[in-house]
């Protein structure tokens, strides 16, 4: 329930009683009897919720009559947790006074954050924070702002969470001061805003009710992008002018409420913000022609692809841009088909070709093959569900908990990106302790393990994160159990137990991870387990899923938390990057930046990973071999294995392999 569908008569009850309001991170219990007060703080609260009478409120406030034996007037007084920070003042400046009274209680208590006084705004997931001393412009700039699309934050404090390097909106109501107010009620005719309190002893005040959008949105951090310091002067030449870091940081350390009381983390967590931030003076004459320079700062820039993406990449290059489809002359479809049909992407092609309408450009053979590959891919389906069928009714008959993963999970859930996907073999997850009664259950239903040298089938054991392949003896399936998504003795070791509290039924009554685990996974099993050779079909997998499950309320917010509580967060990083550069995937700026914070490897690894990747990527195509391919899948060969054993058994198990691999190429006598 928001405040404004409450009655008049219902606001001055609960007023009376004591009412929770929810703002920002806090929730405000206020209490006043005052009729004029109660209609201007629920006019210009009117979007915000009513809190839960059980929740424990961060600030109790009370807005009561006092005597007027000082004045004519009737009087009011402002106590919080039974402190009264003011004098008596008159009952119709009472909203001013409980709102000034407010940003005491939070700049004295909230030290949860580093609290700077500013105006805070964003756009596209990066805000801008906007420092100064009263006078300085900061209002209207900020109202100014929000006429060109940016959303409040808040007009006094910018707080910053130190841990998360995250700001947290409290989208109070602007306070506009003399002239700003007409002029803010030409910019932003659509909102409203209240009677004018005057005089204060700011001259004439009132308050703009913030857009119902920001209110909403309240729950929802930004990252940092840009730190201005505006100055208003009449005579000012107004222009946006860099600020190097050290001054930043000083200025910024000055308009600081906490920075002493939180000691190292506050110059820790300043430090980070002007690490990541651009930092301006902005002193100007007309705060439209100022707001005018502070958004061309969020001008996007054409998206670039990877210098490193080499120009045979045909199929990469068409599954970025689908209507380059529709330039291409018969040798590059050919070579389009060969890659396409050589990763076994022929049909999930056609239908991103046809989802982005120019399947009808395309010659009529080179339609009738890519529907012969959608049957095919078709016919797959229908044998992968069969078989998930058989499966699931095998285990859970005997009461086994199974988690489908990748393309079954993907078919079974109903994922767009099922469609045209084939998958080799089935992939589970059962709970590790159940590992060794599962595979001889599995083993006594018709399964049976693959043919494997002793080797093998050690490695399997010891160092693997899965059984050895297992086989159906009547179908043919192949199916890969796994007890976690990583070998336990790798580098990174994301405990299974997170994923399987966080798992989400299926319509069938199987399992499978919750959408950020399932990016998660694929992630890992490109950047961290896999080889990356061959590897497109997985980055495809990626960007479709970010695609569907980005729309949706808490994906991004909850994506780089999950990967940090998981040790994940650099194999994210991995797929976030070469998703957004290779295939134009739209990452949010703030999800990038944090997982930069908590993924960023060295800059000489990053500096490898462009061109290993983006070569080891193109399809495998005789005619189109070259030395750097085979160099660069050799190098990411060792490093899985780098990733996934320790140096000496490493060392062994390549020297064997590498043995094993000339051997058997080596031509038999005549």
């Amino acid at each position: 329930m928001k405040i404004g569908d409450l009655t008049p008569d219902q606001l001055y009850q609960r007023f009376g009683g004591g009412l929770r309001i929810g703002i920002g991170p806090f929730v405000i219990h206020l209490r006043s009897p005052i009729r004029g007060f109660i209609a201007d703080f629920s006019f210009a609260y009117a979007d915000f919720p009513v809190g839960d009478d059980s929740e424990v409120s961060d600030f109790r406030v009370r807005v009561a009559p006092a005597a007027r034996w000082r004045s004519w007037e009737a009087q009011a007084e402002f106590w919080s947790d039974g402190a009264s920070p003011f004098k008596t003042f008159p009952q119709r400046l009472a909203m001013p006074l409980t709102e000034w009274g407010l940003n005491g209680c939070i700049c004295n208590h909230a030290h949860q954050f580093l609290m700077f006084h500013s105006a805070v705004v964003e756009k596209s997931g990066r805000a801008t924070i906007l420092a100064g001393p009263p006078g300085s412009g900061k209002s209207t700039l900020c109202a100014s702002l929000m006429a060109r699309g940016w959303r409040l934050l808040s007009d006094e404090f910018a707080l910053l969470d130190p841990a998360r390097g995250w700001l947290l909106p409290i989208p109070r109501p602007v306070a506009l001061k003399n002239a700003s107010i007409g002029l803010v009620e030409k910019l932003l005719p659509h909102l409203r805003i209240g009677r004018t309190f005057a005089p204060t002893r700011k001259g004439a005040l009132a308050h703009l009710r913030p857009p119902t959008d920001a209110v909403e949105r309240q729950a929802e951090p930004a990252l940092p992008g840009w730190v201005v310091f505006p100055t208003h002067a009449e005579t000012a030449d107004t222009r946006l002018m860099p600020l190097g870091k050290a001054a930043g940081f000083v200025r910024l350390q000055e308009n600081c409420f906490n920075y002493t009381a939180l000691g190292r983390s506050a110059f820790d967590a300043l430090g980070q913000l002007i690490e990541t931030a651009e930092c301006y003076e902005l002193p100007f004459a007309q705060a439209v022609a100022a707001a005018e320079l502070v958004d061309s700062l969020t001008e996007p820039q054409p998206w670039q692809p990877c210098r490193s993406m080499p120009p045979d990449n045909l199929l990469l290059r068409v599954f970025a841009d689908p209507k380059l489809i529709a330039g291409l002359g018969v040798e590059a479809l050919d070579l389009l088909l060969a890659q396409a049909r050589r990763t076994r992407l022929t049909a999930r092609l056609s239908y991103r070709i046809e989802d982005a309408g120019f399947l009808a450009a395309l010659p009529d053979r080179m339609r009738t093959q890519l529907a012969a590959a959608r049957v095919a891919a078709e016919s797959g389906r229908r044998a992968l569900e069969w078989e998930v069928n058989r499966l699931h009714r095998a285990l859970t008959e005997a009461r086994y908990p199974m988690l489908l993963l990748k393309g079954a999970a993907y078919a079974k859930a109903g994922l767009p990106m099922a469609r045209g996907r084939t998958s080799a073999d089935i992939d589970i997850m059962v709970p590790g302790d159940q590992l060794d009664s599962v595979e001889k259950h599995l083993l006594a239903h018709g399964w049976e393990l693959d043919e494997l040298d002793p080797y093998d089938l050690r490695y399997y054991r010891k160092w693997g994160h899965e059984l050895p392949p297992l086989r159906h003896r009547e179908r043919g399936s192949v199916l890969d159990v796994h007890h976690t998504i990583l070998p336990p003795k790798s580098r990174l070791r994301p405990d299974p137990a997170v994923l399987w509290r966080a798992a989400v039924p299926l319509p069938d009554g199987s399992m499978a991870f919750c959408p950020t685990h399932m990016a998660l996974h694929v992630a890992v099993h490109l950047f961290q387990d896999g080889e990356i050779a061959g590897g497109l079909g997985d980055l495809i997998d990626f960007d479709e899923l970010c695609r569907y499950f980005g729309g949706r309320p808490g994906f991004w917010e909850q994506l780089v938390p999950a990967a940090v509580d998981l040790g994940l967060a650099r194999p994210l990083l991995y797929a976030l990057r070469y998703a957004s550069l290779l295939l134009g995937t739209a990452v949010p700026a703030m999800v990038m930046t944090e997982a930069e914070k908590f993924g960023k490897p060295p800059a000489p690894v990053r500096a490898a990973m462009d061109p290993l990747v983006c070569r080891a990527l193109v399809p495998d195509l005789p005619e189109h071999q070259s030395p750097w391919q085979g160099a660069a899948r050799l190098c990411l060969y060792i490093r899985s294995h780098w990733l996934r054993m320790p140096p000496l058994p490493l060392a062994a198990h390549l020297l064997r392999k590498a043995w094993m691999h000339s051997f058997s190429a080596t031509p038999a006598a005549p």
